[in-house]
Protein backbone atom coordinates (compact mmCIF):
# COMPACT_ATOMS: atom_id res chain seq x y z
CA UNK A 1 0.00 0.00 0.00
CA UNK A 2 1.42 3.64 -1.03
CA UNK A 3 2.05 5.99 2.05
CA UNK A 4 1.77 9.40 1.67
CA UNK A 5 5.18 11.15 3.73
CA UNK A 6 5.10 14.23 4.95
CA UNK A 7 8.50 15.85 5.97
CA UNK A 8 8.95 18.14 8.68
CA UNK A 9 12.61 18.70 8.98
CA UNK A 10 12.95 22.44 8.85
CA UNK A 11 15.62 22.86 6.78
CA UNK A 12 15.83 22.57 2.89
CA UNK A 13 19.40 20.66 1.96
CA UNK A 14 18.07 18.10 4.43
CA UNK A 15 14.73 18.11 3.48
CA UNK A 16 15.98 17.38 0.23
CA UNK A 17 18.44 14.20 0.88
CA UNK A 18 15.01 12.81 2.60
CA UNK A 19 13.12 13.51 -0.60
CA UNK A 20 15.50 12.28 -2.74
CA UNK A 21 15.60 9.26 -0.58
CA UNK A 22 11.98 8.52 -0.55
CA UNK A 23 11.80 9.09 -4.17
CA UNK A 24 13.78 6.04 -4.98
CA UNK A 25 10.63 4.16 -3.81
CA UNK A 26 7.89 4.87 -5.62
CA UNK A 27 5.86 2.07 -5.32
CA UNK A 28 6.50 2.46 -1.20
CA UNK A 29 6.07 5.96 -0.84
CA UNK A 30 4.23 9.22 -2.35
CA UNK A 31 5.72 12.53 -0.88
CA UNK A 32 3.61 15.27 0.34
CA UNK A 33 3.70 18.56 -2.05
CA UNK A 34 4.25 20.64 1.44
CA UNK A 35 7.13 20.95 3.48
CA UNK A 36 7.01 22.19 6.79
CA UNK A 37 9.86 24.72 8.30
CA UNK A 38 8.15 26.22 11.26
CA UNK A 39 6.07 24.24 13.93
CA UNK A 40 3.54 26.79 13.97
CA UNK A 41 2.68 25.30 10.32
CA UNK A 42 2.54 21.70 11.32
CA UNK A 43 -0.87 21.22 13.09
CA UNK A 44 -2.65 22.69 9.80
CA UNK A 45 -0.69 21.15 6.98
CA UNK A 46 -0.83 17.55 9.17
CA UNK A 47 -4.91 18.31 9.14
CA UNK A 48 -4.87 19.05 5.43
CA UNK A 49 -2.08 16.72 3.98
CA UNK A 50 -3.38 14.09 5.58
CA UNK A 51 -0.08 11.58 5.52
CA UNK A 52 0.66 8.30 6.81
CA UNK A 53 4.15 9.17 7.43
CA UNK A 54 5.39 12.66 9.63
CA UNK A 55 9.20 12.87 9.52
CA UNK A 56 9.58 15.77 11.69
CA UNK A 57 13.43 17.09 13.74
CA UNK A 58 13.54 18.09 17.46
CA UNK A 59 15.93 20.42 17.03
CA UNK A 60 15.94 21.65 13.37
CA UNK A 61 11.96 22.54 13.21
CA UNK A 62 12.30 25.87 14.25
CA UNK A 63 10.19 26.37 18.04
CA UNK A 64 7.76 29.83 19.09
CA UNK A 65 9.58 28.52 22.16
CA UNK A 66 12.85 28.97 23.76
CA UNK A 67 13.67 26.59 26.42
CA UNK A 68 14.58 22.74 26.25
CA UNK A 69 11.36 22.26 28.56
CA UNK A 70 8.82 23.81 26.29
CA UNK A 71 9.83 22.48 23.07
CA UNK A 72 9.38 19.27 24.95
CA UNK A 73 5.89 20.16 25.92
CA UNK A 74 5.27 21.49 22.60
CA UNK A 75 6.07 17.98 20.47
CA UNK A 76 3.65 16.23 23.64
CA UNK A 77 0.94 18.41 22.55
CA UNK A 78 1.52 17.82 18.68
CA UNK A 79 1.75 14.50 19.76
CA UNK A 80 -1.54 14.05 21.39
CA UNK A 81 -3.31 16.14 18.96
CA UNK A 82 -2.25 14.05 16.10
CA UNK A 83 -3.36 10.80 18.01
CA UNK A 84 -6.83 12.15 19.02
CA UNK A 85 -7.21 13.14 15.43
CA UNK A 86 -6.23 10.34 13.47
CA UNK A 87 -6.81 7.28 16.07
CA UNK A 88 -3.17 6.47 15.54
CA UNK A 89 -3.28 5.82 12.06
CA UNK A 90 -0.50 8.65 11.69
CA UNK A 91 2.84 7.38 11.98
CA UNK A 92 5.26 9.87 13.54
CA UNK A 93 9.13 9.36 12.78
CA UNK A 94 11.42 11.02 15.14
CA UNK A 95 14.71 12.34 14.28
CA UNK A 96 16.73 14.31 16.89
CA UNK A 97 20.29 13.87 18.50
CA UNK A 98 19.50 12.39 22.41
CA UNK A 99 21.02 9.88 24.40
CA UNK A 100 19.32 6.43 24.44
CA UNK A 101 18.41 7.61 28.42
CA UNK A 102 17.02 10.44 27.97
CA UNK A 103 13.82 10.66 29.97
CA UNK A 104 11.82 12.64 26.70
CA UNK A 105 12.61 9.94 24.22
CA UNK A 106 11.01 7.28 26.76
CA UNK A 107 8.30 9.40 27.68
CA UNK A 108 7.74 9.51 23.39
CA UNK A 109 7.73 5.62 23.75
CA UNK A 110 5.09 6.07 26.00
CA UNK A 111 2.85 7.69 24.27
CA UNK A 112 3.08 5.02 21.60
CA UNK A 113 5.69 6.42 19.22
CA UNK A 114 8.31 3.77 16.99
CA UNK A 115 10.18 5.38 14.86
CA UNK A 116 13.11 7.00 17.01
CA UNK A 117 16.50 7.56 15.23
CA UNK A 118 18.44 9.16 17.99
CA UNK A 119 21.81 9.35 16.93
CA UNK A 120 23.99 12.65 14.41
CA UNK A 121 24.65 9.34 12.08
CA UNK A 122 22.25 6.56 10.87
CA UNK A 123 21.84 4.25 7.78
CA UNK A 124 18.77 5.37 5.44
CA UNK A 125 18.84 2.02 3.79
CA UNK A 126 17.62 0.52 7.74
CA UNK A 127 15.88 3.49 7.84
CA UNK A 128 13.46 3.54 5.17
CA UNK A 129 13.27 -0.16 5.84
CA UNK A 130 11.78 0.17 8.93
CA UNK A 131 9.05 2.61 7.26
CA UNK A 132 8.64 -0.28 4.63
CA UNK A 133 7.53 -2.53 7.50
CA UNK A 134 4.84 -2.04 9.75
CA UNK A 135 5.61 0.01 13.46
CA UNK A 136 7.48 -2.39 15.94
CA UNK A 137 7.90 -2.15 19.52
CA UNK A 138 11.28 -3.55 19.41
CA UNK A 139 12.62 -0.73 17.39
CA UNK A 140 12.37 2.16 20.30
CA UNK A 141 12.64 -0.51 23.43
CA UNK A 142 16.03 0.52 24.31
CA UNK A 143 14.76 4.17 24.82
CA UNK A 144 11.66 2.81 27.62
CA UNK A 145 12.79 3.92 30.93
CA UNK A 146 10.76 1.81 33.50
CA UNK A 147 9.91 3.24 37.15
CA UNK A 148 11.54 7.10 35.48
CA UNK A 149 8.67 9.10 37.52
CA UNK A 150 7.86 10.55 34.17
CA UNK A 151 4.64 12.78 34.63
CA UNK A 152 2.96 13.41 30.74
CA UNK A 153 1.72 17.13 31.48
CA UNK A 154 -2.57 17.40 30.85
CA UNK A 155 -3.27 19.22 27.23
CA UNK A 156 -6.28 21.54 27.12
CA UNK A 157 -6.99 21.75 23.18
CA UNK A 158 -10.18 24.23 24.23
CA UNK A 159 -7.55 27.15 23.59
CA UNK A 160 -4.83 25.70 21.39
CA UNK A 161 -5.90 28.48 18.37
CA UNK A 162 -5.37 31.04 20.76
CA UNK A 163 -2.07 29.98 22.31
CA UNK A 164 -1.11 29.41 18.40
CA UNK A 165 -2.02 33.16 17.81
CA UNK A 166 -0.38 34.50 20.62
CA UNK A 167 2.70 32.19 19.78
CA UNK A 168 2.68 33.57 16.01
CA UNK A 169 2.78 37.15 17.38
CA UNK A 170 5.44 36.38 19.52
CA UNK A 171 7.76 34.86 16.67
CA UNK A 172 10.41 35.87 14.78
CA UNK A 173 11.30 34.48 11.59
CA UNK A 174 15.43 33.86 11.59
CA UNK A 175 17.89 32.14 9.55
CA UNK A 176 19.32 29.00 11.03
CA UNK A 177 23.45 29.55 11.13
CA UNK A 178 23.45 25.51 11.22
CA UNK A 179 22.84 23.54 8.31
CA UNK A 180 22.34 19.48 8.48
CA UNK A 181 22.89 17.41 5.20
CA UNK A 182 21.55 14.17 5.33
CA UNK A 183 23.33 11.61 2.77
CA UNK A 184 22.87 8.38 1.32
CA UNK A 185 23.87 6.69 5.14
CA UNK A 186 24.56 9.61 7.15
CA UNK A 187 23.19 12.69 8.97
CA UNK A 188 26.42 15.49 8.96
CA UNK A 189 26.00 18.78 10.73
CA UNK A 190 28.16 21.23 9.13
CA UNK A 191 29.59 22.47 12.70
CA UNK A 192 30.46 18.47 13.48
CA UNK A 193 33.44 16.20 12.26
CA UNK A 194 32.48 13.71 9.72
CA UNK A 195 32.76 10.09 11.63
CA UNK A 196 34.14 8.08 8.65
CA UNK A 197 33.58 4.71 10.01
CA UNK A 198 34.89 3.44 13.54
CA UNK A 199 36.66 6.47 15.27
CA UNK A 200 40.10 5.36 15.86
CA UNK A 201 42.79 2.20 14.96
CA UNK A 202 45.62 1.40 16.69
CA UNK A 203 48.99 1.80 15.26
CA UNK A 204 51.93 0.05 17.30
CA UNK A 205 49.33 0.23 20.07
CA UNK A 206 48.99 4.06 19.94
CA UNK A 207 44.74 4.96 19.14
CA UNK A 208 44.72 7.27 16.28
CA UNK A 209 42.09 9.31 15.82
CA UNK A 210 40.52 9.71 12.23
CA UNK A 211 40.95 13.22 11.18
CA UNK A 212 40.24 15.20 7.54
CA UNK A 213 43.12 17.61 6.26
CA UNK A 214 42.67 19.79 3.57
CA UNK A 215 45.40 20.94 1.18
CA UNK A 216 45.23 24.24 -1.17
CA UNK A 217 46.54 27.58 -1.85
CA UNK A 218 45.67 31.07 -3.31
CA UNK A 219 46.88 30.42 -7.07
CA UNK A 220 47.29 27.36 -9.45
CA UNK A 221 50.67 25.37 -9.62
CA UNK A 222 51.81 26.85 -6.08
CA UNK A 223 52.62 23.10 -4.90
CA UNK A 224 49.34 21.58 -2.90
CA UNK A 225 49.95 17.97 -5.01
CA UNK A 226 53.69 18.27 -4.16
CA UNK A 227 53.12 18.47 -0.57
CA UNK A 228 49.87 16.33 -0.41
CA UNK A 229 51.95 13.71 -2.13
CA UNK A 230 54.72 14.10 0.45
CA UNK A 231 52.48 14.23 3.40
CA UNK A 232 50.30 11.63 2.51
CA UNK A 233 53.61 8.82 1.66
CA UNK A 234 54.69 10.43 5.34
CA UNK A 235 51.85 8.87 7.37
CA UNK A 236 51.92 6.01 5.44
CA UNK A 237 55.66 5.11 6.02
CA UNK A 238 54.71 5.44 9.70
CA UNK A 239 52.05 2.51 9.44
CA UNK A 240 48.95 5.11 9.25
CA UNK A 241 46.46 4.03 6.67
CA UNK A 242 45.98 7.13 3.96
CA UNK A 243 43.67 8.03 1.47
CA UNK A 244 44.32 11.34 -1.03
CA UNK A 245 41.70 12.50 -2.86
CA UNK A 246 42.41 14.57 -5.97
CA UNK A 247 39.78 17.52 -6.18
CA UNK A 248 37.40 16.06 -9.00
CA UNK A 249 37.07 19.70 -10.50
CA UNK A 250 40.49 20.60 -11.77
CA UNK A 251 42.22 19.31 -14.41
CA UNK A 252 43.44 15.52 -14.07
CA UNK A 253 46.79 15.16 -12.51
CA UNK A 254 47.16 12.05 -10.28
CA UNK A 255 46.72 9.09 -12.28
CA UNK A 256 49.64 9.95 -14.60
CA UNK A 257 51.65 11.15 -12.21
CA UNK A 258 51.72 7.64 -11.06
CA UNK A 259 51.33 6.09 -14.39
CA UNK A 260 48.02 4.98 -13.42
CA UNK A 261 47.77 3.70 -17.36
CA UNK A 262 50.68 1.40 -16.63
CA UNK A 263 49.03 -0.21 -12.86
CA UNK A 264 45.11 -0.11 -13.20
CA UNK A 265 44.23 1.23 -16.57
CA UNK A 266 40.12 -0.05 -15.40
CA UNK A 267 40.29 2.10 -12.79
CA UNK A 268 37.98 4.96 -12.49
CA UNK A 269 37.48 7.19 -9.50
CA UNK A 270 34.43 6.50 -6.44
CA UNK A 271 33.56 10.07 -7.85
CA UNK A 272 33.06 8.38 -10.97
CA UNK A 273 31.46 5.14 -9.36
CA UNK A 274 28.77 7.36 -7.45
CA UNK A 275 27.77 9.94 -9.37
CA UNK A 276 27.33 7.44 -12.24
CA UNK A 277 24.71 4.47 -13.09
CA UNK A 278 27.14 1.77 -13.95
CA UNK A 279 26.02 -1.69 -15.47
CA UNK A 280 26.77 -4.84 -13.06
CA UNK A 281 28.71 -6.23 -15.98
CA UNK A 282 31.41 -2.92 -16.61
CA UNK A 283 35.00 -4.53 -15.60
CA UNK A 284 35.89 -0.93 -13.34
CA UNK A 285 38.57 -0.82 -10.59
CA UNK A 286 38.09 1.80 -7.76
CA UNK A 287 40.35 0.91 -5.27
CA UNK A 288 44.04 2.02 -6.29
CA UNK A 289 47.14 1.88 -3.77
CA UNK A 290 50.52 3.27 -4.46
CA UNK A 291 52.81 2.25 -1.43
CA UNK A 292 49.74 2.24 0.76
CA UNK A 293 48.68 5.53 0.14
CA UNK A 294 45.07 4.86 -1.66
CA UNK A 295 44.71 7.25 -4.65
CA UNK A 296 41.01 8.70 -5.29
CA UNK A 297 41.34 10.53 -8.61
CA UNK A 298 40.73 10.94 -12.19
CA UNK A 299 41.03 8.64 -14.92
CA UNK A 300 42.17 11.40 -17.50
CA UNK A 301 40.50 9.60 -20.67
CA UNK A 302 37.11 8.68 -19.23
CA UNK A 303 36.63 11.02 -16.61
CA UNK A 304 36.35 14.96 -17.76
CA UNK A 305 36.24 18.11 -15.16
CA UNK A 306 33.35 17.33 -12.84
CA UNK A 307 30.65 20.59 -12.63
CA UNK A 308 29.25 21.36 -9.06
CA UNK A 309 26.09 19.66 -10.70
CA UNK A 310 27.44 16.51 -11.05
CA UNK A 311 29.68 15.84 -7.46
CA UNK A 312 27.90 17.61 -4.56
CA UNK A 313 28.18 17.65 -1.45
CA UNK A 314 26.65 14.33 -1.18
CA UNK A 315 28.39 12.67 -3.56
CA UNK A 316 31.46 13.80 -1.30
CA UNK A 317 30.21 12.26 1.74
CA UNK A 318 29.87 9.07 0.40
CA UNK A 319 33.38 8.94 -1.12
CA UNK A 320 34.62 9.94 2.30
CA UNK A 321 32.52 7.08 3.66
CA UNK A 322 34.18 4.77 1.33
CA UNK A 323 37.51 4.46 2.66
CA UNK A 324 38.40 3.04 5.88
CA UNK A 325 41.92 5.13 6.33
CA UNK A 326 42.92 6.74 9.25
CA UNK A 327 43.55 10.07 7.78
CA UNK A 328 42.05 11.68 4.72
CA UNK A 329 43.80 14.68 2.53
CA UNK A 330 41.87 16.60 -0.10
CA UNK A 331 44.29 17.98 -2.17
CA UNK A 332 41.72 21.19 -3.21
CA UNK A 333 44.53 23.50 -5.16
CA UNK A 334 43.32 26.75 -5.72
CA UNK A 335 39.17 26.20 -6.80
CA UNK A 336 38.34 27.86 -3.38
CA UNK A 337 35.42 29.45 -5.22
CA UNK A 338 33.37 26.17 -5.28
CA UNK A 339 31.03 25.89 -2.56
CA UNK A 340 31.27 22.38 -1.54
CA UNK A 341 35.16 23.31 -0.65
CA UNK A 342 34.00 25.80 2.05
CA UNK A 343 31.56 23.02 3.52
CA UNK A 344 33.94 20.55 3.75
CA UNK A 345 36.08 23.29 5.55
CA UNK A 346 33.05 23.34 8.13
CA UNK A 347 34.19 19.65 8.92
CA UNK A 348 37.85 19.06 8.09
CA UNK A 349 39.77 19.25 11.13
CA UNK A 350 43.14 20.80 9.40
CA UNK A 351 43.68 23.06 6.45
CA UNK A 352 47.15 23.65 5.05
CA UNK A 353 47.38 26.68 2.62
CA UNK A 354 50.84 26.14 0.37
CA UNK A 355 52.24 29.77 -0.26
CA UNK A 356 55.72 30.16 -2.88
CA UNK A 357 58.16 33.05 -2.12
CA UNK A 358 56.60 34.91 -5.04
CA UNK A 359 55.99 38.73 -4.27
CA UNK A 360 53.71 39.41 -6.64
CA UNK A 361 51.74 36.34 -5.87
CA UNK A 362 52.11 37.28 -2.21
CA UNK A 363 50.52 40.91 -2.69
CA UNK A 364 47.65 39.52 -4.76
CA UNK A 365 46.79 36.74 -1.90
CA UNK A 366 46.66 39.83 0.63
CA UNK A 367 45.12 42.63 -1.61
CA UNK A 368 42.60 40.49 -3.96
CA UNK A 369 39.01 40.96 -3.86
CA UNK A 370 37.78 38.67 -5.29
CA UNK A 371 35.62 36.08 -3.38
CA UNK A 372 37.93 32.66 -3.23
CA UNK A 373 40.79 35.00 -2.17
CA UNK A 374 38.84 36.79 0.34
CA UNK A 375 37.78 33.39 1.75
CA UNK A 376 40.83 31.95 1.87
CA UNK A 377 42.40 35.28 3.97
CA UNK A 378 39.66 34.67 6.26
CA UNK A 379 40.61 30.89 6.66
CA UNK A 380 43.86 31.94 7.56
CA UNK A 381 42.50 33.79 10.37
CA UNK A 382 41.23 30.39 12.08
CA UNK A 383 43.39 28.12 14.50
CA UNK A 384 43.14 25.22 12.35
CA UNK A 385 44.33 26.78 9.35
CA UNK A 386 48.47 27.35 9.22
CA UNK A 387 50.69 27.80 6.26
CA UNK A 388 53.68 25.94 4.16
CA UNK A 389 55.70 27.48 2.65
CA UNK A 390 56.88 25.61 -0.59
CA UNK A 391 60.49 26.39 -2.22
CA UNK A 392 61.13 28.29 0.97
CA UNK A 393 64.61 28.35 2.86
CA UNK A 394 65.42 29.88 6.01
CA UNK A 395 66.33 33.26 4.78
CA UNK A 396 63.57 34.06 2.54
CA UNK A 397 60.97 33.17 5.68
CA UNK A 398 62.95 35.90 7.78
CA UNK A 399 62.25 38.26 4.99
CA UNK A 400 60.86 41.52 7.01
CA UNK A 401 57.47 41.51 5.40
CA UNK A 402 57.31 37.50 5.50
CA UNK A 403 57.85 37.92 9.13
CA UNK A 404 55.06 40.95 9.34
CA UNK A 405 52.54 38.88 7.29
CA UNK A 406 52.83 35.69 8.71
CA UNK A 407 54.63 35.39 12.20
CA UNK A 408 53.26 32.27 13.76
CA UNK A 409 51.45 30.90 10.50
CA UNK A 410 53.90 28.76 8.93
CA UNK A 411 53.71 25.34 10.24
CA UNK A 412 57.04 23.80 8.14
CA UNK A 413 58.97 25.13 4.67
CA UNK A 414 59.69 22.92 1.94
CA UNK A 415 63.01 23.57 0.29
CA UNK A 416 63.20 23.59 -3.91
CA UNK A 417 64.45 20.23 -4.52
CA UNK A 418 66.55 19.34 -7.82
CA UNK A 419 64.31 19.34 -10.54
CA UNK A 420 65.77 16.03 -12.03
CA UNK A 421 65.46 14.41 -9.11
CA UNK A 422 61.07 15.30 -8.95
CA UNK A 423 61.49 14.47 -12.85
CA UNK A 424 62.84 10.42 -12.46
CA UNK A 425 60.51 10.31 -9.16
CA UNK A 426 57.21 11.23 -11.92
CA UNK A 427 59.31 9.27 -14.59
CA UNK A 428 59.15 5.84 -12.36
CA UNK A 429 55.74 6.76 -11.08
CA UNK A 430 57.31 6.71 -7.22
CA UNK A 431 56.61 9.28 -4.05
CA UNK A 432 59.64 11.47 -3.87
CA UNK A 433 59.92 10.44 -0.90
CA UNK A 434 61.05 6.55 -1.81
CA UNK A 435 63.02 8.07 -4.59
CA UNK A 436 67.06 7.95 -3.40
CA UNK A 437 67.22 8.96 0.49
CA UNK A 438 64.51 11.30 0.29
CA UNK A 439 62.76 10.05 3.31
CA UNK A 440 65.59 11.00 5.34
CA UNK A 441 65.71 14.66 4.14
CA UNK A 442 61.98 14.73 4.52
CA UNK A 443 61.13 13.60 7.69
CA UNK A 444 62.02 16.85 9.22
CA UNK A 445 60.41 19.45 6.80
CA UNK A 446 57.18 16.86 7.49
CA UNK A 447 57.79 16.67 11.13
CA UNK A 448 55.32 19.62 12.03
CA UNK A 449 52.77 18.38 10.18
CA UNK A 450 52.92 15.04 11.55
CA UNK A 451 53.23 16.17 14.86
CA UNK A 452 49.90 18.60 14.51
CA UNK A 453 47.77 15.38 12.97
CA UNK A 454 49.20 12.53 14.78
CA UNK A 455 48.93 12.05 18.70
CA UNK A 456 51.78 13.06 20.85
CA UNK A 457 52.46 9.26 22.12
CA UNK A 458 52.83 8.02 18.55
CA UNK A 459 55.39 10.49 17.68
CA UNK A 460 57.43 10.18 21.01
CA UNK A 461 57.72 5.98 20.16
CA UNK A 462 58.51 6.45 16.81
CA UNK A 463 60.91 9.18 17.47
CA UNK A 464 62.70 7.22 20.32
CA UNK A 465 62.10 4.14 19.00
CA UNK A 466 61.11 2.50 15.83
CA UNK A 467 62.49 5.30 13.51
CA UNK A 468 65.18 7.00 15.81
CA UNK A 469 67.78 6.13 12.95
CA UNK A 470 66.04 8.49 10.98
CA UNK A 471 64.40 11.13 13.59
CA UNK A 472 67.59 11.41 15.48
CA UNK A 473 69.80 12.72 12.69
CA UNK A 474 70.96 16.31 12.00
CA UNK A 475 70.27 16.29 8.67
CA UNK A 476 70.74 19.75 6.71
CA UNK A 477 68.21 20.08 3.74
CA UNK A 478 69.94 23.08 2.23
CA UNK A 479 72.47 21.05 0.16
CA UNK A 480 70.97 20.79 -2.86
CA UNK A 481 71.98 22.20 -5.57
CA UNK A 482 69.45 22.81 -8.21
CA UNK A 483 69.91 23.91 -11.83
CA UNK A 484 67.73 24.76 -14.25
CA UNK A 485 63.84 25.50 -13.12
CA UNK A 486 62.65 23.81 -10.37
CA UNK A 487 59.26 21.46 -10.63
CA UNK A 488 56.33 20.56 -8.69
CA UNK A 489 54.20 17.57 -8.46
Amino acid sequence: MLKKVLIAVGDKDYTNILKNTFAKYPKEFTLSSQEVFHRQYLLEIVENEKPDILVVHDDYLSSSYSTDEEKEKEWLQFIRRFYTAFDETLRLVFLCERPRGDVFLSTLVSLGVRDIFNANSFDLDVFIQQLIEKPRFINVEKFLLLNQGVSIPPISFENEEDKEEAAEEKSTKTEKTVVQKVVNKNIIKRDYKIEILNQTEKVIGVPVKKKLIMVGSPLPRSGSSFISHLLARALTQMDVSVTYVENPYAKPYTYDRFIGHQKTNNYRSKFYEYSKDIPNSFDIVSDWKVEQVSLICKHPTHEFIYLGQDIGFDTWVKVLYSTPSTITIIDVGSDWNNDVFRDLYDITDHLYIVLEPDFPYIQYFEEAEDLSTKFLRELLLTNKTSLIGNRFTHHMKENEIIKELYTGKFKTTVPAFPAQDIFESQYQGIFLNDYKDYHKFLEPVLFPLLNEILPGELMKRQKSGLIKKLFGKKISIQKFETKGAEATE
